[in-house]
């Protein structure tokens, strides 16, 4: 039999052998279950001399070392200076003289004064919960924005393209006022909690996250909308069953930033919008739960 010749299938009116053509074909009357593919020789490519393979090849090998060399520089020199067992950071050099993890047993012991495991514990499930948050809300937002006309919409796209102007630290007397009154209200989402932490992130980056996922939406066209529509499917289901799995690259993309400007934020947010009022440790006071505010 030749090479790519398709094997032949039989016709018969009988169910049982319809069944299991079926099973072998596919499901597909008259395709193949099985191709003979000829084995293709591999290509030989001819030998190069070492200055060509240096010009063509070497260069880009030695600048890629150069570039990881570079960036792993300063995560081995604080390693070393964690092994070093000094506190002292002049003493520390790029690779570790010795080997002390004295340092390590007592942050991973979970000390009361440092809990560095509950700090680290809080900022995972705050950074993962108001990154996929963010995510579900910028792609409906994008969705409506996209699809839908409405009164207002023009308006609506300028403000949140106007908000992302002003900087955040602006807002943070802002913020700081609104989660007391909600505190006073609702205290499981007010100062001092993981909920209210998460709630204040939810709000920052809406705009940017949503005009990022709405111009990648309007690159899908609407013939897919209106099929769908036509087969008696909701604007719900078009949007959870075509529209979100299209827009995966770009809610890959989103889900990424927010999940680094959250971690990063946590640096600068609880300790000027919360410590400033409430006084105490920011690690202790929003990273631990509230288990190491000081009045």
């Amino acid at each position: 039999m030749a090479a790519n010749e398709p094997v032949n299938v039989p016709q018969t009116d009988d169910l049982e052998d319809r069944v299991e053509i079926a099973a072998k074909t596919g499901g597909q009357r008259g395709m193949p279950w099985a191709w003979r593919r000829a084995k293709q020789p591999k290509p030989v490519y001819p030998k190069m001399s070492p200055s060509r393979w240096f010009r063509e090849l070497g260069w880009r090998h030695i600048v890629a070392v150069l570039a990881v060399l570079f960036s792993i520089y300063p995560v081995m020199y604080i390693i070393s200076s964690s092994l070093s067992g000094s506190d002292n950071l002049n003493a520390a050099t790029f690779l570790p003289t010795n080997f002390d993890f004295s340092t390590y047993d007592e942050l991973f012991s979970n000390p009361p004064l440092t809990p560095f495991m509950t700090w680290l514990r809080n900022s995972w499930i705050v950074s993962l919960s108001a990154a996929a948050l963010n995510v579900a809300l910028a792609a409906m937002a994008a969705y409506a924005f996209s699809r839908f006309r409405f009164k207002g919409r023009r308006v609506g796209l300028l403000t949140l393209l106007l908000v992302q102007i002003f900087p955040q630290f602006l807002a943070f007397v802002a913020i700081l006022l609104i989660m007391i009154e909600i505190g006073n209200v609702f205290p499981a989402i007010g100062l001092n909690t993981l909920w209210g932490l998460m709630l204040v992130y939810l709000g920052g980056a809406i705009g940017f996250n949503t005009f990022l996922i709405k111009g990648f939406m309007d690159s899908i066209p609407n013939s897919l909308d209106e099929s769908a529509r036509v087969d008696g499917a909701s604007q719900g289901l078009i949007f959870w069953r075509i529209i979100l799995p299209l827009t995966r690259p770009v809610l890959a993309v989103i889900f990424t930033i927010s999940f680094i400007a959250v971690s990063y934020t946590h640096l600068t947010l609880p300790t000027n919008t919360v410590t400033c009022w409430c006084g105490g440790w920011a690690g202790g006071l929003i990273w631990g739960g509230g288990g190491g505010g000081g009045g």
